[in-house]
């Protein structure tokens, strides 16, 4: 698959792609000549996949956790919101 291909899949930007691909956010491209890549479709297939089941993960996880205000994270996290205002 090309980067625009790719891209296209991934509803991101052929710059964004590329970055990604810098950062190992995304399968590694494959140098099949001096001035050609290509992605392997199915190691897109596939990263999509661990993807969404990483969202689906995320999502019953989170239905898990009891509902706190966002001030009282920073109690559990050791601090006192209530010092800080004063």
């Amino acid at each position: 698959m090309s980067a625009a291909e790719v891209a296209k899949v991934l509803s991101i930007s052929k710059s964004a792609l590329w970055a990604a691909a810098k950062e190992n956010k995304v399968p590694p491209p494959l140098k099949i000549g001096p001035r050609t890549t290509r992605w392997c479709a199915q190691s897109i297939r596939t990263f999509i996949e661990e993807a969404q089941n990483e969202a689906e993960l995320r999502a019953n996880y989170s239905r898990l956790l009891p509902h706190r205000r966002p001030d009282c994270n920073r109690a559990y996290a050791g601090e006192n919101p209530a010092r800080e205002k004063a």
